[in-house]
C-alpha cells in the first residue's frame, strides 16, 4: 500500500476537471449503445458527476428514506453541495471498468422505475446505484421515461483513475468517499 499514491489518486478523482463527458466512454446511436475509450488497464477508481450549471438539482426529488439497522426507516435528504456546478454522485472501485460502467448505468434498460411511494430508491441489482439514484431524483417528473436517458447523456460526467493493488483501491475509495461526500454512496454500506 502506498499512502502518497492513494492521496494523489484521491485528489485527482475529486477534481471535476479530470472528468470526461459520458459520451467519451459510451456512444449512443439511436437505441444502440457502444462502449469505447475504456482503458486497457481497468483496475482503478471511478466517480460519477452531475452537471448542475443551471441549478436543476433544486427541482429534483432529493428526499428519500433509508432502511437502517433493524429495518428501521430514516428520512434523509441530499441537501449538501446543491449550489455547486458539479455534484459528486458516486465513487467506486473496479477491476473491470467497462462492466461496472454498464452495471451502474443500465443504459439498455429503457423502462424507468419510479416507486409509488417515491421515498426510497429502487435498485434492480446491488450494482446500479447510479441508475437507481438518478431514477429517484427524476421521480415526480411528468415523463421520467423520456427524461431519464436524455438526463444521463447530457448531465453525467465520469472520472476514471487507474490504480493497481487491492489495498490501494480499497483505502483510496474510502478516503475519496469521506472527502467527497458523494450523494449515492450514503446507503451503499449499511
Amino acid at each position: 500500500m502506498n499512502e502518497n499514491l492513494i492521496d494523489a489518486v484521491v485528489d485527482q478523482l475529486l477534481d471535476f476537471n479530470t472528468s470526461k463527458p459520458l459520451s467519451h466512454y459510451v456512444i449512443f446511436n439511436g437505441n444502440k449503445i457502444r462502449y469505447s475509450n475504456i482503458p486497457e488497464n481497468e483496475l482503478g477508481l471511478y466517480a460519477f458527476w452531475l452537471t448542475n450549471n443551471d441549478g436543476i438539482v433544486e427541482t429534483l426529488n432529493r428526499s428519500l428514506e433509508i432502511k437502517g439497522p433493524g429495518n428501521k426507516s430514516y428520512k434523509f435528504t441530499w441537501d449538501w453541495n446543491v449550489n455547486e456546478k458539479h455534484i459528486l454522485l458516486y465513487i467506486g472501485k473496479t477491476t473491470t471498468f467497462r462492466s461496472r460502467l454498464s452495471q451502474h448505468l443500465k443504459l439498455k434498460t429503457f423502462t424507468w422505475v419510479v416507486p409509488e411511494d417515491k421515498t426510497s430508491p429502487y435498485k434492480r441489482t446491488t450494482s446500479c446505484q447510479l441508475r437507481s439514484g438518478i431514477e429517484h431524483l427524476l421521480s415526480g417528473n411528468i415523463q421520467p421515461s423520456i427524461l431519464g436517458l436524455d438526463f444521463i447523456r447530457k448531465r453525467i460526467q465520469v472520472t476514471y483513475i487507474p490504480l493497481e493493488g487491492l489495498g490501494n483501491r480499497f483505502f483510496a475509495e474510502d478516503l475519496a468517499i469521506g472527502k467527497g461526500k458523494p450523494w449515492f454512496n450514503v446507503d451503499s454500506e449499511r
